[in-house]
């Protein structure tokens, strides 16, 4: 079965979403999921899904599980951060992120730095 190419539901709440929240990026806690608590900058435009926890949720139980047992992890495209704040919520002790792109190599080092992970990602 083809999905159609934009969802009815997304737009109707575009132009919802676009009223209600600024176009702008700010570092804010994430409210549910993997990565509770931890700050992280983004906009809410793009990526609101990160803030309430709701990225890729059906991943979410196996990483859970898999990160509880690690003491070493690697996150490979890193993007803006938003598993390596899972990882290091979880309790792994050392954590080697890798982001190409500078833009969001930038996002993902302020995120570090946010919130304290200095001595745990590198």
């Amino acid at each position: 079965m083809e999905r159609p190419a934009v969802d009815p539901l997304r737009r109707l709440l575009r132009p919802l979403k676009d009223r209600v929240w600024a176009d702008r990026w700010e570092c804010r806690p994430i409210k549910f999921g993997i990565a509770r608590g931890m700050l992280m900058l983004g906009n809410r435009h793009f990526n609101l899904r990160y803030e309430l926890g709701l990225y890729e949720v059906g991943v979410a139980r196996a990483f859970t599980r898999l990160a509880k047992r690690a003491k070493i992890a690697y996150d490979i495209g890193a993007c803006f951060g938003y598993y390596t704040l899972a990882l290091a919520r979880q309790g792994v002790e050392t954590i080697y992120a890798f982001e190409p792109h500078p833009e969001y190599r930038r996002m993902l080092e302020e995120a570090v730095k946010r919130n304290h992970l200095e001595p745990r990602v590198q």
